[in-house]
């Protein structure tokens, strides 16, 4: 009987010390939606019209000419494999992956058999 309360006293102490950490619901669901609006990444595909001197130059549906420069930590994947910029031939189709501030995060091409 005595463990049974204690464990009961626990839960009680262990659901007041945790609320007490937690912000406001209304609060932390703002906060949440912020730091997913900064992170959320952006996607821009098209055909490639130049990959050299650490720049990769593609070409958008619109026909809009989009340039971005990665960085040592880009991934770039040709064919589902690693690969490196200058594996990118012109003409093929990549997605471009970029975060809210521009850094690009990922280069691929895009397999239309998949």
């Amino acid at each position: 009987m005595f463990r049974n309360t204690l464990l009961v006293v626990a839960s009680f102490v262990a659901a007041a010390v945790g609320s007490a950490w937690l912000a406001p619901a209304g609060e932390l669901h703002a906060a949440d939606v912020r730091q997913a609006q900064a992170v959320d990444p952006m996607f821009v595909e098209g055909t490639v019209v130049t990959a050299s001197a650490g720049q990769v130059s593609l070409r958008a549906a619109d026909g809009k000419e989009h340039s971005f420069k990665p960085n040592e930590m880009t991934r770039i994947n040709v064919n589902g494999k690693p690969g490196k910029l200058e594996d990118l031939q012109a003409g093929v189709m990549i997605r471009v992956m970029v975060d809210k501030q521009g850094k690009v995060i990922s280069i691929s091409t895009v397999d239309d058999r998949k």
